[in-house]
């Protein structure tokens, strides 16, 4: 999909279409429609509208490097990276319009095909449509304004507060931090940290699994196309040749390729990193490099066909067609048995102990489209895995409740790939109707006994687990992998040790389960580095006066806790009406038979 652009905007042309539209230069608008409310509450017509004209926007002010710090909910932008498509919105689009409305941005940038390298924009961390961020950062120049009574002196708290009236509510803006004029927000944060939030029944014992809450009459592990939903496949479900209804395992090498090669990561692809990014290929990965020994060659390919005979792996591995494998539905009685489901002591233990393994730095070959053993890139450091304890989330609490009422059906992404909806703008009363619809439909599956249907108490809500992700960068669906092949392993018994020994190991190739996306979301980045060299300049002369250091974990505290109640209140509002984690589930019997080649009773 055109939303997946994975070029990165400093480096690659925009199409015409996508520049930014044109405004008089008679008069800049820096805030309009007054009768909009911002983030803060405040309604627009409390802020002035202020007009330049020509004369005066002549009367360019000095660009200044900044460090914008920032958070948003991803749920209607196709990812935080401009993509030049007006018809799929995106965060930094946003950003940009805000900044201009502002005056930050000069009208000349403004309409310049590369604006965003014009302002030498780099971002932290890259997130891919529907994904959301908790705190990212972004340095770029800009005209701040001045204080109050000075044409000196700049004040970016008002920066703040002029971006804050124009931005929509589902973006936040923390922090402007004056930095040097040598500062990347890519290329100096050192770590970054995501965090997931995993329904607890996605860790349970493979008895448990088996038997009760996915037998093979729930979750066959050869289905037929129709219930997994594939694209096209009508409810008359097609025969084959043979007369027999054809399975997920019959289409063989036949599946069409996914674009999922060309898509950007959730996680940042490497950090964002450029010089990385130059030498992928469709994968996703380095194409690999010149010089590789023979016994590697050999290695590779025989580890290409896979344990099961044929290129499956291969395609899980590369990520062709994983997307279209999981099931589209799953009974309301089923999902509400499974979400009655209450996580161990033991079992928490136990899966604390296999995401402790991540620990250190490995090859993570195994756990991106189309990456390499041979490709240095493959390398990662996690320094921690962290899992929390267990709590539940009702269908019924407030901050549920608000994410639901604010849904729209326009304009709203899935991070897995599927258009929440495709209907044009609808009325009130229509979008009213289906918040209703949803609302009944959580209800009747996580309402516990206090729903029709259900046993007498029986417990009511769904059990959530927090894992927390600390490492120097990852790669794209690396994190989204890791939680699968830990799923997959607390699923199917397998020693802890499988991890390390197979899924890790450089000699390996196979496919890893991918969990669905809509848990994850960026929370913390690292730029420690940065502010030592910063405080050992000033420290030692008049160097980098005026600059400040770059410190996420300093900024408004109650702001940040805030959004990061309404950015999992969404999180969890999404899984409760679409049921992703139950269906994925449910599809886990036969995604492990087709990229492991394993096979659950």
């Amino acid at each position: 999909m055109p939303c997946q652009t994975n070029a990165a905007a400093t480096s690659s042309d925009v199409s015409g279409g996508g520049s930014p539209p044109s405004i008089s230069t008679t008069a800049i608008v820096r805030v309009a429609d007054a009768a909009v409310v911002n983030n803060n509450g405040v309604s627009k017509g409390e802020a002035e509208t202020v007009t330049t004209t020509a004369d005066e926007q002549a009367r360019k002010q000095p660009k200044r490097k900044v460090a914008i710090i920032f958070g948003y909910v991803g749920e209607r932008y196709c990812g935080l990276q401009w993509n030049h498509l007006p018809d799929y919105p995106t965060v930094e689009e946003e950003l940009l319009r805000a900044l201009y409305r502002t005056n930050m941005i000069s009208q000349e940038n403004y309409e310049q095909e590369k604006v965003q390298q014009k302002l030498n924009w780099d971002r932290a961390s890259r997130t891919d449509k529907g994904v959301h961020a908790l705190r990212n950062v972004i340095s770029l120049n800009v005209m701040l304004p001045y204080a109050k009574g000075s044409t000196t002196e700049y004040d970016t708290q008002e920066a703040r507060r002029l971006l804050m009236t124009v931005l929509p509510p589902d973006i936040v803006v923390y922090e402007i931090v004056p930095v040097t004029r040598s500062f990347n927000a890519y290329m100096l944060c050192g770590a970054r940290t995501y965090e997931y939030y995993l329904p607890t029944f996605a860790l349970m014992s493979p008895g448990e699994y088996s038997r009760e809450y996915f037998p093979a009459a729930f979750a066959p592990s050869r289905p037929t196309l129709e219930e997994v939903g594939l694209p096209g496949v009508s409810s008359a479900r097609p025969r084959a040749a043979g007369g027999e209804t054809p399975t997920c395992a019959s289409l063989g090498s036949k599946r069409p390729r996914e674009v999922e090669g060309k898509k950007g990561g959730e996680e940042d692809l490497a950090g964002g990193n450029r010089a990385v990014a130059s030498t992928k290929g469709a994968g996703g990965m380095s194409e690999g490099e010149e010089g590789e020994d023979e016994v590697e060659k050999r290695d590779q390919q025989q580890f290409v066909t896979g344990d099961n005979g044929n290129d499956t792996v291969q395609k899980f591995h590369d990520g062709l067609f994983e997307k279209l494998l999981v099931f589209h539905t799953i009974p309301e009685d089923g999902m509400r048995h499974v979400s009655q489901y209450r996580l161990s002591h033991e079992r928490l233990e136990h899966a604390r102990s296999i995401f402790r393994l991540y620990e250190g730095t490995y090859s993570y070959h195994n756990f991106t489209p189309g990456g390499r053993a041979s490709d240095p890139a493959s390398m990662r450091y996690i320094t921690s895995v962290t899992v929390g304890d267990p709590f539940i989330i009702q269908p019924t609490d407030a901050a549920v409740a608000s994410a639901l009422q604010q849904w729209t059906p326009s304009r709203c992404y899935s991070p897995d790939g599927e258009e929440l909806a495709t209907q044009g703008e609808k009325d009130e009363a229509g979008v009213e109707k289906m918040r209703e619809q949803m609302r009944e439909h959580m209800l009747r599956v996580y309402g516990g006994s206090s729903c029709e249907g259900t046993e007498s108490g029986a417990p009511g809500g769904l059990e959530v687990v927090r894992i927390e992700l600390h490492g120097q960068s990852f790669m794209l669906n690396q994190i989204r992998k890791m939680i699968g092949g830990v799923v997959s392993i607390c699923a199917t018994g397998l020693p802890p040790e499988y991890l390390r020994e197979h899924l890790l190991n450089k000699a390996v190739r196979c496919g890893v389960p991918m969990v669905p996306a809509n848990g994850l979301f960026l929370s913390y980045l690292d730029f420690r580095r940065y502010n030592y060299r910063l405080e050992r300049i000033q420290s030692q002369g008049g160097n980098g006066s005026g600059k400040g250091g770059v410190y996420v974990d300093r900024v408004n505290n109650d702001a940040v806790e805030e959004f990061r109640r309404k950015i999992i209140a969404v999180v969890l509002r999404n899984e409760m009406v679409g049921d992703l984690m139950g269906r994925w589930m449910r599809s886990l019997r036969h995604v492990l038979r087709l990229a492991c080649g394993i096979e659950l009773p």
